[in-house]
């Protein structure tokens, strides 16, 4: 098992720098100067061009980037935002707090709403509760977080005023990115758990708890889901 969370944790190396390589060349062609974004459409050519010496533009596209990753390697040093001047790593260490809570409530959500669905498919197949539970599945796995996240937004928060559409505070906050991010992770769990209790749920000893008296609550959710 160590080695291969260890082979798995190396193969993370190339993959990482492959990303960080594609975003940073894209950014680089992307159109604007960052130079002239910070000082403004007024500054002239003289302060736009040292201000780009300065944050290591004038230089090759490669090697800004591995001045870049040898910076985040040696000093954690993710560089300063073009916008508000913080450090990007202090940026990452005030948001990862929120980062952590949508995740958790978003697993949380996945998992109180998954399961049961899933069970509830499989104790039902070939009914339209079967029918419903395959279909959130599906569109759980097409439909995109983001695009799902900003259809949420225009109907919940613009349209009908209930949710805020960003930002931070109470509960409320979190409600409209933890149901999206979730989403895919519910039909991922519908679709397994169902897959695993239609293979149990006619095993024998899910016979015998049944003739022994046990009530079918207890048969689905304690001998099948549980011991499974």
């Amino acid at each position: 098992m160590g080695k291969y969370i260890l082979k798995r944790i190396l193969l993370m190396i190339p993959v990482i720098l492959g990303v960080t390589l594609l975003i940073f060349i894209i950014m680089s062609f992307t159109p604007g100067d960052p130079a002239t974004l910070i000082l403004g459409a007024d500054a002239t050519m003289e302060d736009i061009m040292a201000l780009r010496s300065k944050l290591g533009l004038d230089k090759p596209l490669l090697v800004r980037y591995f001045d870049y990753i040898k910076n985040i390697v040696l000093h954690f040093d993710f560089g300063n935002s073009y916008t508000n001047g913080i450090a990007i790593k202090d940026e990452i260490i005030h948001r990862f707090s929120y980062t952590l809570r949508v995740a958790f409530f978003s697993i949380l959500i996945a998992l109180v709403i998954g399961i049961p669905l899933g069970v509830t498919a499989a104790v039902n197949r070939g009914t339209w509760k079967d029918t419903a539970a395959l279909t959130i599945s599906l569109l759980g796995i097409s439909v995109p977080t983001f695009w799902l996240g900003l259809m949420m937004a225009i109907v919940f928060a613009l349209k009908l005023g209930w949710l805020p559409a960003s930002g931070v505070g109470s509960f409320k906050y979190y409600i409209l990115p933890c149901l999206s991010v979730s989403f895919s992770g519910i039909a991922s769990l519908t679709r397994q758990t169902r897959s695993s209790m239609l293979e149990v749920i006619r095993a024998d000893y899910i016979v015998t708890a049944r003739a022994k008296g046990a009530t079918e609550h207890s048969v689905i959710y304690k001998h099948a889901l549980v011991m499974r």
